[in-house]
Formats: structure tokens, sequence, C-alpha cells
């Protein structure tokens, strides 16, 4: 007996993200050619850094401010903070008129 309802639906949609993302999951590939496949080593430095940016002696974050810390953190070496600030204009920038 098959799967069917919201099971069948589900797997269904499984399928399909790996049918359309099987060029990006190569997992075999890259084990074979040497290279990790895995997050935690990414996951661990994130970790360490947030902990030494955010933890340090003295210092209170809120989740808003540290996010936004590390967002710009994050543009910085690529140089998109110019493109990121000219975007945050548009969406906060507003018309101001005279009142006659």
């Amino acid at each position: 007996m098959g799967l069917r309802g919201e099971p069948r639906r589900k797997l269904s949609e499984h399928v399909t993200y790996i049918e359309n993302n099987k060029d990006r999951i190569r997992y075999v590939r890259l084990r074979n050619a040497g290279l990790p496949v895995g997050s935690g080593a990414t996951e661990g430095a994130c970790k360490s850094l947030v902990m030494i940016r955010a933890k340090a002696c003295g210092q209170r974050w809120h989740d808003d401010g540290i996010d936004a810390v590390f967002v710009l953190r994050g543009l910085s070496p690529s140089d998109r903070v110019p493109h990121a600030m000219e975007l945050l204009r548009r969406e906060y920038c507003a018309t101001v008129r005279l009142a006659a």
C-alpha cells in the first residue's frame, strides 16, 4: 500500500528538492576528493567568533544589535557595505512635505 495524503505530499516535496538541486548535492564527489562536506568546522568557528565578539568583558548586547554587527562584519570583506546601505536608505527614507 502506497503513501497517501500528507505523507505522500511531503515525500514528493523532498524528491522535487533533490531533483532540482542534484548539481549542488555532490557529497560523494567532494568526499572522494578529500574535501569536507559537513558544516561542523564552520559552525564551530562561527560560535567561537560570536563568543569572542559578543561576550567580551563588560559587553552587553541585545539580539537585534549583535545581529546587525555580524551582518556588517559579513558585508565588509566583500565590499558590499555601500550597496547594503543604499538598500537600507531606500527602505527607510521617507518623503517629507512642507505643510502649507
